[in-house]
């Protein structure tokens, strides 16, 4: 019984604040952390891996960190915003002055020259027509005009840049919420443990009792072999438990990308226990928020920007193109090889394509197609976005009504099992209405565990709908945020 009470006192102080739970105009308000009953209980790493060297604890700020640095998700994005940059910056280059620079060494045959045998000798006979020459020099060329095609066409790599950086923010927001749920579902295992750690200890000193009793003669061994039962279901489920939390454990580590040792199960202590957690925005500016602020959109919102650019330069390949140019060079002379003929040629060249067999009509008609997607997908994303909050706001709201029914639930279910005991003792009652009582508190305690852990989970994915993390975007990348 003593045990018993210093199992449920973590109990009584958690519910203690639970029925302050919404406030007066019945709207979502802060609540008071909740403590589970797991204070007292080994920790996991200690039970799962006992034999084991400890570690130190993850906190949950050093696990946002591990997941910001190495995480896969953040890391491709992270790849494929550098990749977008080096593509923009490949097309911004033909709007940019090119300079090169050319050399040549020729030789004409005689018969390319319309002059007699004895006008022609070799270069060392310095004769009047050289039969081979050379030529080295600079050139600059500049794009004048394009129909402002390559314009454009930059606008809207620079477009997909800017994209891929909300894309990366986007990606940052949603492994923290991930890894946030993965902590405390660690914590949630590690509290249902704990409490099938404490129901076997309950039903051993049942068992105690039990065997006292019927050792005086007053039960008969059906008794003693009902606890038994009772109590190898309670350890197996502990063994399942126990998998769960491996299995948790595990996937915490993906996100975190930590290296495991040579075991196949190495230590892994969290800060805990779980607690409850609170979200107080009004549910009209969250609404607001996910359709405006969202990375998401803001990405969307860019590709539709991208999209229009690549359609204008689709269009404006009908135009003609204008470039100019200025070359300098050293020419020998055919006329005479000895001599150099140097200088600089300035001019313009152009060129309007009259026909390509409807490719250009091709190239417009993908271009306002994916105009006409981009538009659909902002319009789409928006409408998720918000569909999405009204759904976590009524789950939060359905969550924490159960949340509050089940940590009453505790209260009665641990009085009918002191109740329960007592009866028993005094011979008022059979052993089946202690294990209902202790199989009913049990089972209470989960799914208050539970509880929590989805109501939890529901507040995870708003901050993340809604663009509130416990992170900046620069803690994601330095770059700076482009204008939306």
């Amino acid at each position: 019984m003593k045990s018993m009470k210093r199992w449920s006192l973590g109990v009584l102080t958690l519910i203690q604040g639970s029925f302050l739970w919404a406030d007066e105009a019945g709207k979502i308000a802060p609540l008071a952390p909740m403590t589970l009953p797991i204070s007292e209980a080994p920790v996991a790493a200690a039970v799962l891996f006992a034999g084991k060297e400890s570690v130190a604890s993850l906190s949950r700020d050093a696990a946002i960190e591990l997941a910001l640095a190495a995480n896969p998700a953040i890391n491709q994005a992270r790849e494929a915003l550098e990749n977008k940059t080096g593509v923009m910056w490949q097309v911004r280059s033909s709007l940019l002055p090119k300079v090169s620079a050319f050399a040549q060494r020729t030789s004409r045959d005689h018969s390319t020259i319309d002059r007699g045998a004895r006008d022609v000798a070799s270069p060392a006979d310095r004769s009047p027509i050289a039969t081979q020459g050379y030529s080295y020099g600079i050139e600059i060329r500049q794009l004048l005009f394009d129909g402002f095609s390559s314009f454009n066409r930059y606008r809207q790599y620079d477009y997909q840049k800017d994209a891929s950086y909300w894309q990366l923010i986007s990606a940052g927001y949603s492994t923290i919420s991930q890894l946030q749920q993965a902590y405390d579902n660690v914590l949630l295992r590690e509290g249902q443990l704990a409490t099938y750690t404490e129901t076997v200890k309950a039903f051993q000193q049942l068992a105690d009792v039990v065997e006292k009793r019927e050792r005086a003669g007053e039960r008969t061994p059906l008794d003693s072999l009902r606890v038994q039962t009772e109590l190898k279901r309670v350890e197996a489920d502990r063994a399942r438990v126990s998998s769960d939390l491996a299995a948790g454990a595990e996937t915490l580590r993906k996100i975190l990308q930590l290296a495991c040792g040579e075991g196949a199960l190495d230590p892994l202590s969290l800060e805990g226990p779980l607690e409850k957690r609170s979200f107080d925005m009004p549910i009209a500016e969250a609404l607001a928020r996910a359709a405006k602020i969202h990375p998401e959109i803001f990405a969307a919102e860019i590709n539709r920007d991208s999209a229009q650019a690549g359609l204008r330069s689709a269009q404006g390949t009908y135009l003609p193109t204008v470039e100019a140019f200025a070359r300098y060079s050293v020419n020998s002379s055919y006329a005479a090889f000895n001599q150099d003929l140097e200088g600089w040629t300035l001019g313009l060249s152009g060129n309007w394509l009259i026909f390509d067999s409807l490719g250009r009509e091709g190239s417009v008609r993908a271009q306002h197609a994916n105009l006409m997607t981009a538009e659909i997908q902002l319009s789409d994303q928006r409408y998720q976005l918000t569909s999405r909050v009204r759904q976590l706001y009524a789950q939060m709201e359905a969550y924490g009504q159960a949340l509050e029914a089940r940590s009453q639930a505790v209260v009665v279910g641990e009085r009918a099992v002191n109740e329960s005991r007592k009866r028993y003792e005094l011979g008022e009652t059979d052993i089946e209405m202690v294990i209902d009582a202790e199989r009913a508190f049990q089972g209470t305690l989960l799914e208050f565990q539970q509880g929590t852990f989805e109501y939890n989970a529901t507040i995870y994915q708003l901050e993340y709908v809604v663009g509130l993390q416990p992170v900046t975007p620069l803690q994601i990348t330095p770059e700076k945020a482009p204008s939306v």
